[in-house]
């Protein structure tokens, strides 16, 4: 189980790193052709693509050192929160309200659980994941909702996302309830970690549906 564990972990970095070339080079690519319309949401997307992959290598590199790396999960599900807010923020229009409630509610939360202690720096804060995630699933559920009628590059990233968080979110529900999280430990994670892989397949099809979207409109995106 180990080894399946850690093919399937390389399998989803690599991924990420396939995935932060290309959306470097499609950003670049369409900056090049000289389009007046950047898409704000794909820039965003390579931030969190790029502070992902840097988190992943200094991550493991801290792992084979020894130490600690628990405490780099904060900075990955506090920015990945904020900023998926932004670009959401940018792709609703009529359920735009939904994402500045949220902000503050998970930075009300934030700033509870760090007044009462509850935020233990060297471990995962599930609590504070399990929130962030439900409140990124709700921003999924009213793009869809909203983007039912018509089709967008983003629909595809839209359906990894929920697939990720919701299937993450009953992982780490069911290991903060089980009786002995312990003894599941290596299977949660695999777990977890195929929903990387599988996430991270979504967004390279984003990437792809972006950059067939900016050839077919001469470098013009319409978003």
């Amino acid at each position: 189980m180990n080894l399946l564990f850690e093919v399937v972990s390389a399998g989803g970095k690599i991924l990420l790193l396939l995935n932060v070339i290309s959306i470097i080079l499609v950003n670049v690519l369409h900056f090049a052709n000289g389009s007046k319309h950047l898409s704000k949401s794909m820039i965003l997307l390579m931030v969190l693509l790029m502070g992902i992959l840097y988190i992943e290598i200094f991550s493991s590199y801290l792992s084979g050192r020894g130490t600690s790396n628990l405490y780099l999960t904060h900075y990955y599900t506090i920015g990945q929160f904020f900023i998926l807010s932004i670009i959401y923020y940018r792709q609703l229009k009529k359920f735009k309200i939904v994402v500045p409630i949220a902000v503050v509610l998970y930075s009300s939360i934030l700033i509870y659980q760090l007044a009462e202690s509850k935020i233990v720096y060297n471990e995962f804060n599930i609590s504070g994941f399990l929130i962030s995630a439900c409140l990124l699933i709700f921003y999924a559920f009213f793009y869809y909702i909203e983007h039912i009628a018509n089709k967008k590059y983003w629909d595809t990233f839209n359906v990894g996302l929920f697939l990720y968080l919701g299937g993450s979110s009953i992982i780490f529900l069911t290991m903060n309830s089980g009786e002995n999280p312990d003894k599941w430990y290596l299977y949660i994670w695999t777990i977890n970690a195929s929903l990387a892989v599988l996430y991270q397949v979504f967004i390279s099809i984003t990437i792809y549906r972006f950059h067939r979207l900016q050839k077919n409109q001469n470098g013009i995106s319409s978003l």
